[in-house]
C-alpha cells in the first residue's frame, strides 16, 4: 500500500470521526 494513501485514508477517517462520521463506505477496505 502507498504510504501517502493510507495517511490520506487515515486522515480522511479522522476528520469523519470529529464530525460524528465513524464510517464510510469508500473508506472500507
Amino acid at each position: 500500500m502507498i504510504a501517502g494513501a493510507d495517511n490520506a485514508k487515515m486522515l480522511a477517517l479522522r476528520i469523519n470521526s470529529r464530525l460524528g462520521i465513524t464510517e464510510r463506505p469508500w473508506f472500507k477496505t
